[in-house]
Formats: structure tokens, C-alpha cells, sequence
């Protein structure tokens, strides 16, 4: 396994921990009900049936109760990253131990 492939698999781990990271801020923001990430970001369509506009304790009512099913999406997501730290580390360690392994053969031979 070159450099480059053992680089790759430590780059792909390194990117999945940030967004880790990125999913952990973007869910304690979500917890903490940010008003800049609850209203600007995710725009929801705070009106009435008739068209009419929400006043802010409804418009805020309809947003806590969209939270949980954002933060539960986001968990899954860290989930799959953590699995995926662990496939491009377990990658670039297979590969290492069989390139050693092809080595010590390459030995024998000679």
C-alpha cells in the first residue's frame, strides 16, 4: 500500500471527524433553538391555511416541533461518519499488513 493510497484512507477519516464535528454544533444549535438556524436558515412557511401570517409564539411553536426529527436525522448522520472513520482507518490498516505480508513473501522468493 503506497503513501498516497495510506494518505487517502487518513484524509477520508480526518474528513468524516469534521463532519462529525459539524453535525454536533449543527445539533446543539438545534437543542438550544438558535433563533438564526430555526428561522433564516431553515425558512419555514409560518402561515395559516387562509394565508394568513403566524405570530411569532406559533410561528416558534411550529419550529420546536420540527426540531426533534432534524436532531434525530443529524444523530444518524454522526452515526454513519463514526462508522465510516472506522472503515477508512481499518482500510489503510488491512492494507498496511498485507503489504507486509507481501513483502516478507517477496523475500522469500529472492
Amino acid at each position: 500500500m503506497g503513501a498516497i493510497r495510506s494518505c487517502c484512507g487518513y484524509y477520508c477519516a480526518f474528513i468524516m471527524f469534521i463532519g462529525i464535528f459539524f453535525f454536533i454544533l449543527t445539533i446543539i444549535l438545534e437543542l438550544t433553538k438558535n433563533q438564526y438556524t430555526l428561522f433564516k436558515l431553515q425558512e419555514f412557511d409560518f402561515e395559516k391555511e387562509n394565508g394568513e401570517k403566524v405570530k411569532w409564539d406559533q410561528a416558534k411553536q411550529q419550529a420546536d416541533d420540527k426540531v426533534n426529527d432534524r436532531v434525530i436525522s443529524m444523530a444518524i448522520a454522526i452515526a454513519i461518519n463514526f462508522v465510516c472513520i472506522f472503515f477508512c482507518i481499518g482500510c489503510v490498516r488491512i492494507g498496511a499488513k498485507k503489504e507486509v505480508q507481501e513483502d516478507e513473501q517477496q523475500q522469500l522468493i529472492i
